[in-house]
Parts: C-alpha cells; sequence; structure tokens
C-alpha cells in the first residue's frame, strides 16, 4: 500500500473469517488496528502469565 502511489492503493478491505462483514480502512486504519491487535495480543500473553505464577497458591 504505502509503495503504490495510485488513489486506490489507500484503502484495505479485511473481511474477517466467519462473519459476512466488511471492513475498508485507510492506511492509517490499517496501522492503528495493526498496533491494537498486537497490543491485545500481549494484554493476552501477561494474562496467561500471571494465571501461572498464581496457580500454586490458589485452592
Amino acid at each position: 500500500m504505502a509503495k503504490n502511489l495510485s488513489p486506490h492503493a489507500d484503502i484495505a478491505i479485511l473481511m474477517p473469517h466467519y462473519t459476512e462483514r466488511c471492513f475498508v480502512l485507510t492506511m492509517k486504519d490499517a496501522i492503528d488496528l495493526k498496533a491494537l491487535l498486537g497490543g491485545a495480543k500481549a494484554m493476552i500473553q501477561l494474562n496467561s502469565m500471571v494465571k501461572e505464577c498464581l496457580q500454586p497458591y490458589v485452592c
């Protein structure tokens, strides 16, 4: 997207699996979504680590 200078290259169309929805994102939106999903993945991994550490103390 960033290397292509044509006007239609400024958008990305996302169609998630198992849904009938379609998302049209600008380049900035796509970059923001990538950062958001990366942060969500890190929080899920952190939650798993905390659960593992607390497992011996939970009855």
